[in-house]
């Protein structure tokens, strides 16, 4: 219990930028550094993640410890992810409350802002890779795509559409 909670206490550490840039560092944290899942168990997991509502990361947080230890682990994995949050936004509100007109307050934000990009961009490619591995699937990815793009279609409708492509398609 002890090693879910660093793990995932780690994991909500280095979250900037929401869940989806912290994927990759789950996937390598949960599936390749403790095997406690699959990359075919975490895939699930990662979907179910973004069905469910609330934030990626504690939602898969919550999924991978029930998987290893049921609710316990459930309660265990997600108080460690949600942890570092509590103490991060705690102690930088008071910061930038106190020094708010700081220059160097401001650069750092707009450096964290395109890293934060860069760690979406990653995760959005980690999870490509494994995940369009054929043309049925890179079809249901392109065309999802293009609706999320240029139609800015709700993503529980994406999610729908994507379903239903997967049965007529597979």
């Amino acid at each position: 219990m002890i090693r879910l909670f660093l793990a995932f206490f780690k994991i909500g550490l280095f979250a900037f930028g929401g869940g989806f840039a912290v994927l990759a560092l789950i996937q390598d944290t949960i599936v390749c550094q403790y095997a406690w899942v699959s990359k075919e168990t975490f895939l699930d997991i990662v979907a179910l993640s973004q069905m469910t509502p609330g934030p990626i990361a504690v939602n898969s947080a919550t999924l991978i410890g029930a998987k290893i230890a049921g609710v316990k682990g459930a309660l265990v994995a997600t108080l460690g992810v949600i942890s570092p949050s509590i103490i991060i936004v705690y102690t930088l509100t008071t910061i930038i409350n106190k020094f708010e007109k700081s220059d160097i307050i401001k650069r750092i934000l707009d450096g964290i802002r395109p890293a934060a990009l860069g760690l979406i961009f990653s995760a959005a490619f980690l999870l490509g890779k494994q995940v369009i591995v054929n043309w049925q699937s890179a079809l249901i990815a392109i065309v999802v795509l293009g609706f999320a793009f240029f139609k800015k279609t709700n993503p529980i409708i994406l999610l729908l559409f994507g379903s239903l492509l997967g049965l007529i398609l597979y």
